[in-house]
């Protein structure tokens, strides 16, 4: 499933200080080709963990937490060299503006989001490095990735098919959280994952989750809303566990991908409607972005596994 315009912008803290100063300073515990991921890196992402999510049980389980934000620094920093690669580049007043936008969207103020980065130790300079890094992969895949994913006539003809056939439809809008995991970097990253999936899980049923922090600082740990898509269209697993909710609430902990790359992503119905189609030359491109989109995802997990491959990655001190 696709984000949406709006919510691509709406790329959260995962802190990468990879500089050869960190690594003279401070433990060394992973080189990414040329790049270093040190111990302070992760001990500022932890702290910002524990003060927006579930405190008792991230201190109590810190190297779970640990291991699964190093993942996320580790695929940030092959982002940010991939794009550096390809000669891609973002302008600064673009970042500044989608750092206006997400602050905007979380309903908070700009006095607000710098109080609570000062809360959690951070710096304005850590966001903008952060967001400048998924401006950069948003357009790497614009234009790297997209020009070379197509979609037949056929396979549209296919989709309409199925809705003269089927001429109501369900619509429904999610949200979600992304626990991602990669055991080719952490032999228990998805057990990890599922540990940490649960435990927000359980951070949100005991009203122990800040949503607004987590949604505005945490990249994996806050709501991401989804564009709106029919249930015909959704993964069979997404769609047996979301089927019975209600308004606003939650499903448990999905495994999607495989045993080796792979997310728990936890669902939350925002809205749905029912709808009779109409099959005119809008709905034949809607069908067809749908199945761009899917292609699309398709593509970038696996232009991201290709980074993995060709990528010098070693793992220390851990």
């Amino acid at each position: 499933m696709q984000l949406n315009k709006s919510i691509l912008f709406l790329t959260l803290l995962v802190i990468v200080f990879s500089t050869n100063v960190h690594a003279k300073s401070f433990a060394t515990i992973a080189k990414v080709n040329n790049e270093y991921i040190t111990e302070l890196d992760l001990e500022n992402q932890f702290n910002c963990f524990f003060k927006t999510l579930y405190k008792t049980w991230s201190y109590k389980n810190k190297n779970i937490v640990l291991q699964n934000i190093l993942h996320q620094q580790i695929e940030d920093e092959l982002k940010k060299q991939e794009a550096l690669e390809k000669k891609i580049s973002v302008l600064k007043h673009v970042v500044e503006e989608t750092i206006l936008t997400n602050i905007q969207q979380n309903n908070s103020s700009i006095t607000e989001f710098r109080d609570y980065l000062e809360y959690c130790g951070l710096s304005y300079e850590d966001y903008f490095s952060t967001v400048e890094i998924q401006l950069l992969w948003k357009e790497l895949i614009f234009k790297e990735i997209k020009p070379k994913v197509t979609v037949e006539e056929y396979e549209i003809n296919e989709a309409l098919e199925y809705f003269v056939k089927n001429p109501y439809r369900k619509r429904v809008l999610l949200s979600e959280i992304n626990i991602p995991f990669n055991t080719n970097l952490n032999k228990d990253g998805k057990n990890n994952a599922e540990k940490i999936a649960n435990n927000i899980l359980e951070a949100i049923n005991n009203n122990n989750y800040n949503k607004k922090s987590a949604d505005l600082f945490l990249s994996s740990y806050g709501f991401k809303e989804l564009t709106w898509f029919d249930e015909s269209e959704m993964n069979p697993k997404i769609l047996t566990a979301t089927q019975s909710l209600k308004q606003g609430q939650i499903t448990k902990p999905i495994l999607i991908g495989s045993n080796t790359i792979g997310s728990y992503r936890i669902f939350k119905l925002k809205d749905s409607k029912i709808e009779k189609i109409s099959l005119d030359k809008d709905e034949r491109k809607r069908i067809e972005t749908i199945l761009m989109n899917q292609k699309l995802e398709l593509a970038v997990k696996e232009y991201l596994i290709q980074l993995y491959n060709k990528s010098y990655i070693e793992i220390e001190n851990f």
